[in-house]
């Protein structure tokens, strides 16, 4: 059996191909992966995942302005 190297590529595929139909982890795999994670590291992980999910609703709200901006409205936060 040919070694795959664990890339984060390679990783993230892994971990897709994990997934239920409704998003979550499969529950053996989420068993069999998470409880493998003490608690301070899942919380990390949680943190990390929090951390990227608003960047990436920021880089959603960052399009939507630079959008609206150049119909020639200028857009402030309230």
């Amino acid at each position: 059996m040919e070694e795959v190297k664990m890339t984060p590529k390679n990783v993230a595929n892994y971990l897709k191909s994990n997934f239920s139909n409704r998003g979550g982890l499969k529950s053996v795999f989420a068993s069999q992966f998470l409880s493998k994670f003490d608690l301070e590291q899942l919380e990390a992980l949680k943190a990390d995942i929090e951390a990227e999910i608003q960047a990436r609703y920021d880089a959603i709200a960052q399009e939507k302005i630079a959008e609206v901006e150049k119909l020639g409205y200028k857009v402030i936060k309230a």
